[in-house]
């Protein structure tokens, strides 16, 4: 009869409780990565190359491509604009320091993934110090008229697609021919040391992440108020609509604002500004799309830049960038009592709760780093409760 543990396989650091566990049941596999490769710079090591392996992918073709990307980019003695992975970060770091922050990705439907990993790379490694480059990954594509002077494109486009170069009459674009899947290896090799460069350029240390810990603390803190009194202090809402939503600005966001109401706080969005989307929850397909019907709306009534977040995931992706970042974000965070809920075995809430606690500690975060934002929480997570909320932002903006 099967053992459970021939069912697990474990990557992880030196030294871990998953480690020894791994070792004390024997379970299938044990991959012990380097501990000293962050997070997010860990694609290219046990982390990323185990479960492509898994997915059937060819892991030495991947390697091999990657390999020859670093290797092309730290020998390479030639000009620097024929040094791919350095002349991105160079890009960037240019465009950043001429006004053109928001680094938009645009990429085929088959790298749409590809996207996230870049945008958690850039917004986690430069969002600091007041400083950073917004990545814009997943905006659907428009005419140039309808972005701002803030922006910086990289097309990523298969060579075997005949896509035509991309044309934003006159904003800066960066062209990457893709020549297989296996060149995914080289693009996180490019993107990894591209981000470096680009951090050094901007005077930030590219490898930290100071400003994650805060929503996890403030989320800690409420998780801890919830077991000794059994509710979160969810505050009081500055608005309570007829559909049971309420609304609640941040102090920064009421400051601003000067006595009107959250319907206004798109009115907030001036040029340079970036519009932030944070949804805690689930990725239904509807309400998938309302969420990027609303994205999509907000960039083509306002030119800003929009970016759309799932929670609790964007906490360790885009959050740092939102703490630690430019002030320059008006955020709205979205979460819903769930229609279906199940404890935590072993702690006295249930996964609801923690996800509630986890928006409310982000929210409070930002309130806490002076950012214009504003807590939507929904009776239940319906598609027509998003689309009224939507339709009272837009209509405000128009």
């Amino acid at each position: 009869m099967p053992r459970w543990a021939d069912h697990f396989v474990a990557i992880t650091d030196e030294g871990t409780a998953l480690m020894r566990r791994a070792r004390a049941d024997l379970f299938r596999d044990l991959f012990i990565n380097p501990s000293d490769i962050g997070g997010r710079y860990s694609a290219i090591s046990f982390f990323g190359l185990v479960p492509a392996a898994l997915m059937g992918q060819d892991v030495a073709a991947l390697a091999n491509w990657a390999a020859a990307m670093l290797d092309e980019s730290t020998t390479n003695s030639g000009p620097v604009t024929s040094n791919p992975a350095v002349a991105l970060g160079l890009a960037i770091a240019a465009a950043a320091r001429a006004g053109r922050d928001k680094l938009t990705l645009v990429l085929p439907a088959a790298l749409e993934s590809l996207g996230l990993w870049v945008e958690q790379l850039i917004a986690e490694s430069t969002g600091k110090n007041g400083v950073g480059v917004v990545p814009v990954a997943g905006e659907p594509l428009a005419a140039p008229s309808a972005y701002g002077a803030d922006r910086f494109f990289v097309h990523v486009r298969p060579r075997s697609s005949g896509a035509d170069v991309l044309n934003m009459a006159g904003a800066p674009v960066v062209e990457i021919d893709f020549l297989e899947p296996a060149a995914l290896g080289a693009e996180f090799m490019r993107w990894e040391i591209a981000t470096a460069v680009a951090g050094a350029l901007l005077q930030i240390n590219p490898f930290d992440e100071p400003n994650v810990q805060q929503a996890k603390d403030a989320t800690s803190t409420l998780l801890h108020q919830y077991k000794t009194s059994g509710r979160l202090p969810v505050g009081n809402p500055g608005q309570t609509l007829d559909s049971g939503v309420t609304l609640t600005l941040s102090a920064s966001a009421r400051a601003f604002l000067r006595g009107l109401g959250a319907d206004a706080l798109l009115t907030l969005l001036k040029p340079g500004d970036y519009f932030s989307l944070l949804a805690y929850l689930g990725p239904a397909r509807d309400l998938a799309d309302e969420l990027r019907a609303l994205r999509r709306d907000v960039r083509d009534r306002t030119r800003a830049a929009t970016m759309l977040g799932y929670g609790p995931r964007y906490l360790h992706s885009t959050g740092q960038l939102h703490k630690g970042g430019p002030n320059t974000g008006v955020f709205v965070l979205i979460s819903a009592m769930p229609k279906q809920d199940l404890t935590i075995p072993g702690q006295p809430f249930s996964f609801g709760t923690l996800e509630l606690a986890q928006a409310l500690g982000d929210f409070s975060s930002l309130d806490a780093a002076g950012r214009r934002a504003l807590h939507v929480h929904l009776p239940r997570p319906d598609r027509s409760l998003i689309r009224n909320v939507a339709r009272m932002l837009l209509d405000r903006r128009a």
